[in-house]
């Protein structure tokens, strides 16, 4: 993972839900303001080495930057060797102050900044290409959007891509708020998603969903009611009639068929922050496991010489 670098406000890695330095983090907390989206494309081979550069990099910001935080997501589906960070802020300024702060402790560290120098360098011979992103959230286009105590508690992420025609945008919005009215009048109580509208380093009317999950298990669940569950949106939409119309004004409106890829959230990749983390300790902070087999060795008594 390089590490953050700002040009027009656009830095090298992005959360969800993980918080920037001045924002203040609960267990209530909803999706952050403002999200930057980073992705790195890892050459083959190197998935197991940009883990370790990415552990690196963690160190080092809990030397220069303790604050900074991010969520790493390696491909479940998808492009097998696209790695995604994650990172959220308040405001753009803050993420702004954020980067200024990390520049200031290298340039008053020596040692720090050659660590930074080296993992960068690093970094740069596994990747064969990278991206940066910034979006902000749409709290009128998400559902029931996630809390970080459920985000820290969850495991795979599914990450939906929306690109809309120029010109579409405001259908786009009304088409999604008519949907969750239906899903609420329906009681989709199984669905939560945070929307995002890109703003910088995405194509204009990208927007972006984020819906988190324990297991595997749940999309068993999402799976064998997937009929009926429709059927409840549809009803509440309006019926057959009126989910026709939709399915034709959403060719209408998209650029593009929508793509949903699974991630997982790799804890070698990311950075939590001390609050987010934890919200699941046994996970995001486990403990070293006893080693018996040293621990025998070191009390066995040596024995006689004959």
């Amino acid at each position: 993972m390089r590490r953050k670098r700002l040009s027009l406000l656009s830095l090298s890695f992005l959360i969800l839900l993980a918080a920037g330095a001045a924002w203040a983090q609960t267990a209530d907390s909803g999706p952050p303001p403002v999200l930057v989206l980073g992705r790195e494309d890892v050459k083959p081979g190197r998935m197991g080495a940009h883990e370790k550069v990415s552990t690196a990099y963690a160190a080092l910001f809990a030397k220069a930057s303790p604050d900074d935080s991010w969520l790493g997501l390696t491909p479940i589906s998808g492009e097998d060797n696209a790695v995604l960070f994650l990172s959220g802020y308040p405001s753009f300024a803050a993420a702004e102050a954020s980067h200024s702060h990390f520049e200031a402790s290298l340039a008053q560290n020596a040692a720090l900044k050659a660590e930074s120098d080296r993992l960068d360098a690093q970094s740069a011979d596994m990747r064969n290409a990278s991206r940066t992103a910034w979006f902000v959230h749409r709290p009128a286009l998400s559902y029931h959007a996630p809390k970080m105590a459920d985000v820290a508690k969850s495991r795979l992420v599914r990450v939906t891509t929306y690109r809309v025609k120029p010109g579409r945008v405001p259908d786009w919005n009304d088409y999604v708020k008519t949907l969750n009215v239906a899903r609420e009048k329906a009681g989709a109580s199984w669905i939560s998603s945070a929307a995002y509208e890109s703003q910088v380093g995405a194509a204009g009317g990208t927007f972006v969903t984020f819906q988190f999950s324990r297991a595997m298990a749940e999309m068993d669940e999402l799976v064998a009611k997937a009929d009926e569950r429709q059927k409840a949106i549809d009803a509440a939409l309006g019926g057959d009639e009126v989910v026709k119309k939709r399915r034709q004004l959403i060719s209408e409106i998209l650029a593009e068929p929508a793509t949903t890829n699974l991630y997982v959230i790799n804890r070698a990749e990311s950075h939590p922050g001390a609050t987010f983390a934890g919200l699941d300790p046994d996970f995001w902070s486990p403990k070293p496991a006893a080693n018996a087999a040293g621990k025998a060795l070191a009390t066995k008594k040596e024995a006689p010489k004959k």
